[in-house]
C-alpha cells in the first residue's frame, strides 16, 4: 500500500465512478481499477461492490476511505512542513497565557517575536491555567505561558 493507492481510493469515493476518478488522478481506468483491486488483495477485504452502473463501498471500504482522507491530510501537512524548513517561522502562532502574566511579558515578547519573525501571525488567548493546558493538549494553542 502506498500514498497513491489511498489517493485513488479517495478519488473513487468522491466520484463514485471509475473513469471519472481515473481522470481526476491522471491515470487510465484500468490502472486505477487494478490498484484498487491490489489494495483489496493486500488488505484481504472487499472495499467495493462493483456493479455495471455504479460503485458501492462496503462498510470496510467506507471506514478505509475515512482513514485514507486523514492520512492524506497528514501527508499534506508533512510536505508543507518540509518545504518550510530553512525559512523563518511564518504563519499563525496561537499563544495562550494567564491574565496575570500578560501585562508584564507581552510588551517584551511581542515586539521581539515580530522583529525576529515578521511573517509570524500571533494570536493571543487569555485564560486560566487549566483551560490553557486543555487547549494546548487539543491543538488549539501552539504554546502557553502558565503558572504551575
Amino acid at each position: 500500500m502506498n500514498i497513491r493507492d489511498l489517493e485513488y481510493l479517495v478519488s473513487l469515493a468522491e466520484y463514485r465512478h471509475f473513469r471519472r476518478a481515473a481522470d481526476a488522478c491522471h491515470v487510465s481506468q484500468p490502472t486505477l481499477s487494478g490498484q484498487i483491486r491490489k489494495l483489496e488483495d493486500e488488505l484481504g477485504v472487499m472495499l467495493l461492490e462493483r456493479t455495471s452502473r455504479k460503485v458501492l463501498f462496503t462498510q470496510a471500504g467506507l471506514l478505509l476511505v475515512d482513514q485514507a482522507r486523514t492520512v492524506l491530510r497528514e501527508v499534506k501537512v508533512l510536505k508543507e512542513m518540509a518545504s518550510q524548513q530553512g525559512e523563518a517561522m511564518s504563519g499563525p502562532l496561537h499563544i495562550g497565557l494567564i491574565p496575570t502574566t500578560g501585562p508584564y511579558l507581552l510588551p517584551q515578547i511581542i515586539p521581539m517575536l515580530h522583529q525576529t519573525f515578521p511573517k509570524l501571525e500571533m494570536y493571543l488567548h487569555e485564560a486560566q491555567t487549566q483551560q490553557l493546558l486543555a487547549q494546548l493538549d487539543s491543538g488549539k494553542l501552539d504554546c502557553a505561558i502558565v503558572a504551575l
